[in-house]
């Protein structure tokens, strides 16, 4: 985690395959997925995001990320406006 003088936060996380990570997302607040490298899976594998692609989630959910593939990811949790 990277704390920053701002309401958002940062976050960086690398997963190999069959590694997970998790974020919960609240009201009012915006997350914004980065995968910058490698591949990964959301929601149970229905979403498949490669290095490149991102993410935007404006509605409260628990997200949980696979990698499929050696992964590089940012995820950015900041207010709406």
């Amino acid at each position: 985690m990277l704390a920053i003088d701002q309401d958002a936060t940062v976050y960086v996380s690398s997963l190999k395959p069959d590694a997970s990570v998790s974020h919960e997302t609240r009201p009012g607040r915006l997350t914004y997925l980065f995968v910058i490298s490698g591949a990964v899976e959301a929601e149970d594998g229905a979403v498949t995001l490669e290095g490149g692609d991102q993410l935007r989630i404006t509605d409260p959910m628990d997200l949980k990320l696979t990698g499929t593939k050696d992964a590089e990811l940012m995820l950015i949790d900041l207010p709406e406006v």
